[in-house]
């Protein structure tokens, strides 16, 4: 029941997204969607690399005839709801009624700063085979957009043994080394799409679960509908940055860039703590996806 349910709301979502991206954005259509995939994204706080307190968002994978994009639906309704005449105002309503919550425990407090308060998710958006035979990457720190081009089907997998159904799919395994973690993945020939979340793709169908040996990063889908009539656009920075643009940039050195903002976030909690008298919590932070920026 919890599948279908998924598939009912990002369908419902899905007509609302592009009503915002063609009239209010006025994004350009790339592609006809064929099948949308909605997945959730696990990862662990990277403030606190000594502890799983894990933060999720669901994503979605829009399959069209030609290429596919992968994108979080939290920073997407962010940017929605800021893009509004009374956006700002509802953003501080909404962070006033959060943080006036009252919260019991660290895990009610992981949750209700995920799901109520206003706050951007994973901020790369993926397009696979865009355009033909490339991956291109569209990321965002702050108000600076960045792009480049990445290599599709880059990861080398490998068969093994072993079946499980997963949402009601049976899903076989696969394994690869990529850019430093070690990978597990379980793909379905059910659905014959050879592609997945984030820049995973290149099995005999859709990979319907991915996670790196440690369990810090992880893709777990929840629904799939197949959708007709509906497009996939091209991303641009939204009405309230309408005057900025995506800078190209190569991958390696925009991960170091972001492990370097991520590294600062740190010092700044960190010389937070010794103003209010208390000893700095934060000794090291957890990595990036992608470890060979190093």
């Amino acid at each position: 029941m919890r599948t279908l349910a998924i598939i009912v709301v990002c369908m419902l979502t899905l007509s609302v997204q592009a009503q915002i991206e063609k009239k209010l954005w006025h994004w350009q259509s790339i592609d006809s969607m064929q099948v949308i995939c909605q997945y959730e994204f696990t990862h662990l706080n990277f403030l606190f690399p000594n502890e799983r307190r894990e933060l999720k968002e669901d994503c979605n994978l829009q399959i069209g005839m030609r290429l596919s994009k992968f994108y979080s639906l939290k920073s997407w309704k962010l940017d929605s709801l800021t893009s509004q005449p009374n956006g700002a105002q509802e953003i501080q309503k909404r962070k006033i009624k959060a943080l006036s919550t009252p919260s019991r425990g660290r895990a009610q407090y992981d949750q209700m700063w995920q799901s109520t308060f206003p706050s951007y998710g994973q901020r790369h958006i993926v397009y696979k085979n865009y355009p033909e035979d490339v991956i291109t990457i569209q990321d965002a720190m702050g108000q600076n957009y960045y792009m480049y081009e990445d290599t599709l089907n880059n990861q080398a997998w490998h068969l093994e043994e072993g079946t499980q159904t997963i949402i009601g799919f049976h899903c076989q395994k696969a394994v690869c080394e990529w850019r430093g973690r070690s990978y597990t993945a379980w793909f379905t020939e059910e659905i014959p799409m050879s592609d997945g979340p984030y820049k995973f793709c290149g099995l005999p169908g859709l990979i319907v679960q991915v996670y790196d040996k440690n369990r810090e990063y992880e893709w777990t889908l929840l629904g799939v509908q197949r959708v007709q009539n509906k497009e996939i656009y091209l991303s641009a920075p939204v009405n309230y940055d309408a005057d900025k643009s995506y800078e190209p940039y190569d991958r390696r050195e925009l991960l170091r860039k972001m492990n370097k903002s991520n590294m600062g976030i740190a010092k700044k909690l960190n010389a937070d703590d010794i103003m209010l008298g208390k000893e700095p919590h934060i000794s090291s932070i957890r990595d990036l996806i992608e470890l060979d920026y190093k």
